[in-house]
């Protein structure tokens, strides 16, 4: 789960131990933010023993004014204690084990809230001095993916059913919106051509 705040990303993650024969301590997720210049690692808080489910978090502070997509490596490490079945009391020494997860994606939708206008049209008026327009071959076989994919890349919402396309359909025009940081309005209007390939 992540957190975002104005200058800080905090990560959740929730683990769950499926063994009755071990305990687990100092429960931890290291992130590599190594490429990812915009974020510095500030905090950790472990889980000291995890029985069953727990909670670890790691704290980030990151730049403002970069919000590019990166996918930063996570390792789950951990001390391992093995649990006497007919005590139920875990071993004093165990040892040390990582699990390699899967690489932590962090993008635009992060930032974005869903959030519908009263009056899409007064909306896209009320931005028309911030207008950027742009064209994209997305590689997507379908409009329909196209659809799917863009939506939940820039997590914003879609207006008024845009987000069903018609079957065998040719062409197609997505409205979103959405707030950006929790105060910025964001309104976009993707119309979508299938070709060899889709085009935006």
């Amino acid at each position: 789960v992540k957190h975002v705040y104005a200058e800080h990303l905090v990560l959740q993650f929730d683990v769950s131990n499926t063994l009755d024969d071990q305990v687990l301590d100092n429960v931890s997720v290291k992130v590599d933010v190594g490429d990812a210049e915009q974020y510095q690692l500030e905090s950790e808080v472990p889980i000291g023993r995890l029985e069953r489910d727990g909670v670890t978090y790691v704290g980030m502070r990151r730049d403002a004014a970069v919000f590019e997509s990166v996918a930063v490596p996570t390792i789950l490490k951990f001390i391992v204690k093995d649990v006497d079945p007919s005590t139920g009391e875990a071993d004093e020494h165990g040892y040390e084990d990582e699990y390699q997860l899967e690489d932590l994606e962090i993008n635009v939708a992060d930032f974005m809230v869903k959030w519908t206008p009263p009056d899409f049209d007064g909306l896209w008026a009320e931005l028309a001095a911030a207008e950027i327009v742009d064209t994209f071959v997305l590689p997507f076989k379908t409009i329909t993916l196209a659809v799917q994919n863009v939506t939940a890349f820039l997590g914003l919402k879609p207006i008024n059913k845009t987000e069903q396309v018609a079957a065998e359909k040719k062409n197609h025009q997505l409205t979103l919106t959405g707030m950006f940081m929790g105060d910025k309005k964001v309104a976009v209007q993707a119309f979508f051509v299938a070709k060899d390939k889709v085009i935006m």
